[in-house]
């Protein structure tokens, strides 16, 4: 990964990223070797399914660049309106799961808060302690 954690080729070639297929060439490689589309239903489970696509999208960070510093530029003065702001708004809810705390069904659409470093997701009533 480069410096600023935006993902990049690799300098020289690696044998381990032989078998790597990007994701909008997959159909067109399971069609190049004649792959019924019953045949990858049965490759994984829809468990299995919604369990790797919950990792991902737990593993999402937006990329954040300092734009000011990227082209040579004086940073902007923080405005008024930042400062007044909390430090972090609630986050909502994208799928069902537990308060890590107090085991509190937190449906979809409901406000939290993500501590991303402990990686635990809290309602708003065990965040305020």
């Amino acid at each position: 990964m480069s410096p600023q954690g935006l993902i990049d080729r690799p300098k020289r070639g690696q044998s381990e990223l032989d078998s790597v297929v990007k994701v909008d060439q997959f159909r067109s490689y399971l069609l190049d070797r004649d792959v019924s589309t019953v045949q990858v239903l049965k490759f994984v489970g829809t468990d299995t399914l919604e369990s790797f696509g919950r990792q991902l999208v737990g593993l999402h960070r937006p990329a954040r660049i300092d734009w000011s510093a990227r082209f040579g530029m004086a940073a902007p003065a923080p405005s008024r309106a930042t400062e007044d702001t909390p430090a972090r708004r609630p986050w909502v809810v994208k799928y069902d799961g537990p308060c890590s705390s107090c085991g509190k069904t937190l449906v979809k659409g409901t406000p939290a808060v993500w501590r991303q470093a402990e990686r635990r997701m809290l309602c708003m009533e065990c965040s305020a302690t």
